[in-house]
């Protein structure tokens, strides 16, 4: 390991939590191990979370190996300090409310005993997002008509998260939200810059009195600034948040891959198992995106809509009044969805478009959450044909490896590394931007940033 550079100076870091072992690669060679910082994410035999900053060796759900000596691991410490850090970790798998907790362990130890100037967090997979709004659960009659709703109480936990990340987080790059109210509830905290505004209300609720008239009015005032509409993020010139569909780099890329005749690609019709009857949802945009992306233009014949009624969190069923399939026979359809948790959805999806004739059904969502055994039960069920996920879940590669052959085949994960990698580079020539001295210990070899 090359000698660090002295803590005066200005480093970006790039802490690795649990990611797949392609994306660690990826940044690892981009980036140069030397400016990589193992860390984990973890929990206790009770389920009690755990942050460590080094990990020692290997662990199975971490992906490097990484071990530093006493004296490289308090150089570091000591370079942390004024420090940039990007960190990409995927908050998911087992206990994920505990791992949830770890980044925030993680975020805290960084800013309070570290002194770490700026985070940004790229988690490739980030839990709680379909916490997102209170609503209400549809009550069915035996027929499946909707006869009623009860209330039901999410606490959205999604708004909770992004408010306690952005308390020491200044910069957030997420992957396919659930939903477009999960996303805005982390714009409105990042793109006001959370900590500034917390900092200056400490600071304005400190100077009240007469002797401190005009400071107050000056913090209020420049608190007032950044809640603006115009207000950038000062420490990256930008909005603080930038969100990545993994529609159009890792579904589109293997939808021109596999279908790369006019024969084909004319052959294929793309959908959302769900949304039909919520035509400003995100499940429809994604799959909308997904044929203008593939096809280049949005045609109905290119589409389906199909509405889902959900019973409880495992079981659902479709509205046929509110679906459009009849167009499907003989054709290859692709569900575009962003998770795939129990599966159920996306076998009633693919039930309903086999009963309208369709050749082939290929489920693809971004997150393979695969809660039990439910990654065997989707690719078990005959109606389903393939089932495309990405690595934002590194827990659905070790799942993968322990199927067997028949099975095996009919799951493909494909990787967001490259698209990781490239958020990590932005991330760095948006900080260069504010704090031009920071670097790499190679930069020059690392990366080309363009002015």
């Amino acid at each position: 390991m090359p000698e660090l550079i002295a803590p005066a100076d200005r480093r970006h870091f790039v802490i690795v939590g649990r990611v797949s072992k392609k994306i660690a690669e990826k940044l690892v060679t981009r980036f140069g191990r030397e400016n990589i910082i193992q860390a984990r994410f973890g929990t206790h035999g009770d389920g009690e979370s755990t942050f460590e900053l080094f990990l020692d060796g290997k662990l199975d759900d971490h992906p490097i190996e990484q071990t530093y000596s006493d004296v490289q691991k308090q150089e570091i410490v000591a370079a942390l300090k004024g420090a940039h850090v990007s960190i990409v970790h995927s908050v998911s798998g087992k206990n994920t409310s505990s791992r949830a907790m770890s980044l925030l362990q993680c975020l805290t130890a960084l800013k309070n005993d570290w002194a770490v100037e700026t985070i940004t967090l790229i988690p490739p997979h980030m839990a709680l997002t379909r916490a997102d709004r209170r609503f209400e659960k549809k009550i069915v009659d035996g027929d499946g008509h909707v006869i009623g709703t009860s209330p039901q109480f999410n606490a959205s936990a999604n708004k909770m998260m992004a408010e306690l990340l952005g308390r020491w987080a200044n910069r957030f790059v997420g992957i396919d939200f659930h939903s477009h109210d999960a996303q805005e509830q982390y714009t409105n905290v990042f793109r006001s810059n959370y900590p500034l505004t917390v900092a200056l209300e400490t600071i304005r609720n400190s100077t009240q009195g007469p002797a401190n008239r005009a400071s107050h009015v000056s913090f209020q005032q420049m608190e007032e600034h950044l809640k603006s509409a115009e207000t950038v993020n000062p420490y990256f010139g930008d909005d603080g948040i930038e969100f990545i569909s993994a529609i159009d780099l890792a579904l589109t890329p293997q939808l021109k891959t596999r279908f790369n005749h006019a024969a084909d690609i004319y052959n294929v019709v793309l959908g959302a198992p769900d949304g039909a009857d919520k035509p400003e949802d995100a499940g429809i945009e994604r799959a909308l995106r997904a044929v203008q992306s593939f096809h280049g233009f949005v045609r109905d014949d290119f589409t389906f809509e199909i509405a889902k009624i959900r019973i409880n969190d495992r079981k659902t069923i479709i509205d046929p009044e509110k679906s459009r399939a009849d167009h499907v026979g003989g054709k290859i359809c692709v569900l575009v969805d962003d998770i795939v948790s129990s599966g159920s959805t996306q076998i009633k999806a693919a039930e309903y478009l086999k009963s309208k004739g369709a050749e082939k059904v290929i489920a693809y969502a971004t997150h393979g959450v695969f809660i039990d055994d439910s990654m065997e039960k989707i690719l078990s069920n005959p109606l389903i044909d393939e089932v495309w996920v990405t690595d934002t879940v590194p827990g659905v590669i070790d799942k993968h490896a322990m199927l067997p052959a028949e099975l095996k085949e009919k799951l493909h994960i494909l990787t967001v590394a490259d698209a990781v990698v490239e958020a990590v580079v932005r991330d760095y020539a948006a900080r260069l931007k504010t704090a031009p001295e920071l670097k790499f210990i190679i930069p020059e070899r690392k990366l080309a940033i363009a002015a």
